[in-house]
């Protein structure tokens, strides 16, 4: 199941930077961003060819220590049907290019349930606090290339530890929290498989 396809801007109803959105009606995905207290807001821009984005972001651990030290982004699913049914697929694979600025990147996929209802997102699960409240990871290694990530080796999610195959609503990109001071790489080719 293609992710990445049919790109192009989303504007956002409080007049911020656009986002990117992919695919058409009734199945699109639209970018978000995220970071932790004190760090820069990454952004994000469609790559030419419509099967990606370019991520510019920073993680300053002098600012704001270890526990707010990330940035990330990420593809959340719009769709009347709110959620993807992952139960037949194996997991997520993406083609990366460019620097993270580090040897490895995290990668996550989120159910609705690990969703903070506080969000704004009407699938969200979790009563808990946007930092109480976040889906299964695993590093990956940062080199270029094809990267597939099983489900399987997602982990660590709260308050769900593993990913809940048939409530899939987000997959997302997070820098490793240490000291970054420049990230700019490019994701593309998202699809579950």
């Amino acid at each position: 199941m293609s992710i990445t396809r049919d790109g192009g801007p989303h504007p956002q109803p409080d007049g911020g930077p656009d986002a990117v959105q992919f695919g058409t009606p009734p199945e699109q995905w639209v970018s978000y961003t995220y970071e932790g207290t004190g760090q820069n807001v990454p952004t994000v821009e469609m790559t030419p060819d419509g099967i990606g984005f370019r991520v510019m972001a920073s993680v300053d651990v002098s600012t704001s220590g270890t526990t707010n030290a990330y940035a990330g982004v990420g593809l959340s699913f719009l769709s009347s049907s709110d959620c993807i049914d992952g139960t037949a697929l194996t997991g997520v694979e993406f083609e990366l290019a460019g620097d993270v600025g580090q040897p490895s990147l995290i990668v996550g996929v989120v159910a609705d349930e690990d969703v903070s209802t506080m969000s704004g997102d009407l699938r969200g699960g979790c009563t808990g606090g946007m930092n109480m409240c976040f889906g299964p990871t695993a590093y990956v290694d940062a080199a270029a290339g094809m990267h597939k990530v099983p489900f399987q080796m997602l982990s660590g999610g709260m308050p769900v530890s593993k990913l809940s195959l048939d409530h899939i609503v987000d997959v997302q990109w997070q820098l490793p929290g240490v000291q970054i001071p420049v990230a700019d790489f490019t994701i593309s080719n998202v699809q579950f498989y």
